[in-house]
């Protein structure tokens, strides 16, 4: 077994598979959709809205309680990764833990670029970089860890059909 050998993804999941991806994700799922609430949230209303009362003041902060379960989402999906997994749920797994590390990347990028090149500090809270951008990339890069591991658990599985 050596680190380069081809990963032998494989994409076709039964309907067993697929019930049990959704349910180890449906934590995970939750708490990424909080953080985009949250995001949303932020860009589109005056912080005074948000803190104040009414419906968007209570789903602000229903969604920023919820950011609170990112450890037990992470948690939920090693829990999970204790039973055995199949190469094709690896992949999906795999491919889920990837897109969620590029969104983490990609947006703790933007906010050093932006840290670095500008200096207007009025401009950097306008832009909501430190509330959002860098919650953006902590969550999803925190949640891919998990994705990363039921990857991992599933494929090192043997493939179909080797000896």
């Amino acid at each position: 077994m050596t680190p380069l050998r081809p990963l032998n993804l494989e994409w076709r999941l039964d309907d067993a598979s697929r019930r049990r991806i959704i349910l180890a994700s449906a934590l995970p799922t939750i708490v990424i959709v909080a953080q985009l609430v949250v995001a949303i949230a932020l860009y589109l209303f005056e912080e005074d809205s948000l803190l104040g009362t009414g419906f968007w003041h209570r789903v602000y902060f229903a969604s920023v309680a919820l950011l609170t379960l990112s450890p037990a989402a992470v948690a939920a999906l090693f829990f999970a990764g204790l039973r055995r997994w199949s190469r094709v749920e690896g992949s999906w797994m795999l491919l889920v833990g990837t897109l969620l590390a590029l969104v983490a990347v990609v947006f703790a990028f933007m906010a050093t670029l932006v840290f670095a090149v500008i200096t207007d500090q009025e401009l950097i809270s306008d832009l909501r970089v430190n509330v959002v951008w860098l919650n953006i990339s902590r969550t999803f890069g925190f949640t891919s860890i998990g994705f990363f591991f039921l990857a991992y658990r599933g494929l090192s599985q043997a493939p179909e059909g080797s000896p």
